[in-house]
C-alpha cells in the first residue's frame, strides 16, 4: 500500500485508471466510513455492503474528482443517503413502530449526524492507537471493546483468568487515555460507557 502517496498523485492516478490510487483511497477511508454506517443503521453487516457500494460509486466516478477533500465529501454524502435509503426500505419492510419511527426521524436529524461524523474520526484515531497496543493487551481490548464480549467470555476465550483480563483493559484505556486528546478521549468514554459495539470485522 502506497501511504507516501501525495494528494496530487492520487487524484493522478485516479483519473489514469491505477488501482494503486484508488485503493489508497479505500484504504483510507474504509473503516471510518463502515463505522459511520454501523452507527447510523444499527447493522455491521448492512453497513459493511453500503461501504462498498459507494467505494463502486466512487471508481465510476473517479475521474471527476479534483481534491481528497472532495472524495472525502462524496464518500460521507453518498454513504449517508444509502444508509437513509436503508432504512427507509427496512420500514416498509417491518411493521411500523413508534419506537423506530422516533429512531429514523433521530438519525435524519442534521446535528444527530454531525455527531456520527464526529465519532467516526475519533475511532479512527483510537483504532489506529488500538494497534500500538501490547499483543496481548490488543487482543483482549478488541475482543472487549470491538467485539462486546464479557471479562468472563474472553478469560475463557483465551484461556487465561478474568482478572488478567481486567487488568489488560485497564492497561489499554490508560493507555489510550495518555496518547489520544482529552476531547478524543472523552468521546471514547462515551462510546463505551453507552454500550456501544465499537463495530465488529472493523480490523
Amino acid at each position: 500500500m502506497a501511504y507516501n502517496m501525495t494528494e496530487r498523485e492520487i487524484i493522478e492516478g485516479l483519473k489514469g485508471n491505477q488501482q494503486l490510487a484508488f485503493d489508497r483511497v479505500f484504504d483510507e477511508f474504509f473503516p471510518q466510513l463502515q463505522f459511520f454506517a454501523t452507527r447510523v443503521t444499527g447493522d455491521a453487516e448492512e453497513a459493511r455492503d453500503i461501504v462498498n457500494q459507494v467505494f463502486l460509486s466512487l471508481w465510476k466516478l473517479r475521474s471527476r474528482f479534483e481534491t481528497l477533500v472532495n472524495i472525502k465529501a462524496f464518500l460521507y454524502i453518498t454513504t449517508r443517503n444509502h444508509c437513509f435509503n436503508y432504512l427507509r426500505h427496512r420500514q416498509r419492510q417491518e411493521t411500523v413502530k413508534k419506537e423506530y419511527g422516533n429512531s429514523l426521524e433521530d438519525v435524519a436529524d442534521e446535528q444527530n449526524m454531525e455527531l456520527r461524523m464526529i465519532e467516526t474520526e475519533v475511532m479512527k484515531k483510537v483504532y489506529e492507537k488500538i494497534e500500538e497496543l501490547p499483543d496481548k493487551c490488543k487482543q483482549i481490548f478488541k475482543l472487549t471493546y470491538l467485539e462486546g464480549l464479557q471479562a468472563g467470555e474472553i478469560a475463557q476465550k483465551l484461556n487465561i483468568s478474568t482478572s488478567t483480563v481486567t487488568t489488560q483493559r485497564h492497561i489499554g484505556i490508560k493507555y489510550l487515555r495518555a496518547v489520544l486528546s482529552e476531547e478524543d478521549f472523552l468521546v471514547l468514554l462515551l462510546l463505551i460507557n453507552g454500550s456501544l459495539s465499537l463495530i465488529p470485522h472493523f480490523a
